[in-house]
């Protein structure tokens, strides 16, 4: 009785250090189980055999066995676990820094295209001092394409008459309402 009493002590020590040596940064640990084991038949009016006492002993051994291997398994599923979710974060760390690479060489490439079309003289062919050299004059900083879009505009709004009016009463190159711009 008293070796199975010290056993029982170890047991509790040993399940109690364990736990408290655990890291605890993050990871969840299973508290120790209380495992009942079914204690031997008593003979002779309580008094424990020699036959007994050696059921009872590996009955310990046996059931000692037992929570060592259910603890095994529950320490080698949380390690899994903490292994998945180590490699998930890695995994979601590296596509973020790729899609962070990935837009910042598109606003490079896009600052570059814009760039290039501010400074890029537009490839159009106007006569000197012509109303569509005033477009010209006037959208070349917006870039090439403002430039085209300019000059699309007023031909198909004005045929770059600057005194072009419309019955509705829109007026100019670009047939704005006069009222559009009356407050400015």
């Amino acid at each position: 009785m008293l070796r199975h009493a010290i056993r029982s002590v170890a047991l509790a020590a040993t399940a109690l250090t364990a736990t408290l040596a655990a890291p605890s940064a993050g990871a969840h640990m299973t508290p120790p189980r209380a495992v009942a084991r079914p204690r031997p038949q008593q003979a002779n009016g309580g008094v424990l055999t020699a036959a007994s006492m050696a059921d009872s002993e590996h009955a310990d051994v046996v059931w000692q066995q037992r929570l060592a291997a259910t603890d095994n398994k529950i320490l080698a599923e949380q390690q899994r676990r903490q292994a998945a979710a180590q490699a998930a974060a890695a995994a979601a760390a590296a596509r973020a820094k790729a899609a962070a690479a990935a837009a910042a060489a598109q606003a490079a490439a896009q600052r570059s295209a814009a760039q290039q079309q501010t400074t890029a003289a537009p490839a159009v062919s106007v006569p000197a001092g012509s109303v569509q050299q005033d477009i010209v004059n006037a959208f070349t900083p917006l870039g090439s394409a403002a430039v085209q879009w300019g000059l699309r505009i007023a031909d198909c709004e004005s045929t770059y008459n600057p005194r072009a009016v419309n019955p509705s009463g829109a007026e100019g190159l670009f047939q704005f309402m006069p009222s559009t711009f009356a407050g400015t």
